[in-house]
């Protein structure tokens, strides 16, 4: 962990200034980059409740995320770092 202490720092940062991130923009904080700005949403954008969904939607819903259990190695960084590098 304290070999990747300022990619932590740069991510946590940028979290806090962005609340998500997308792939793209993990790249570029890892590269030292700084990330483009998203446009704002429109304020009059319909966004259908759940219930609207219909099931061709649904299905292609991804799955809900799993449970966080803790990580307890790098590899998920060191795997961000590697496709940083190579992008």
């Amino acid at each position: 962990m304290l070999s990747h202490r300022a990619d932590l720092d740069r991510l946590a940062a940028a979290l806090i200034k962005h609340e998500t991130l997308s792939a793209a923009d993990i790249k570029a904080v890892l590269q030292g980059k700084p990330i483009n700005p998203k446009p704002p949403r429109r304020k009059d954008a319909k966004v259908k409740p759940p219930a609207e969904l219909s099931r061709a939607e649904a299905e292609r819903s991804p799955p809900a995320p799993a449970k966080a259990s803790g990580v307890t190695s790098d590899k998920p960084i060191q795997w961000l770092r590697e496709e940083a590098r190579a992008s």
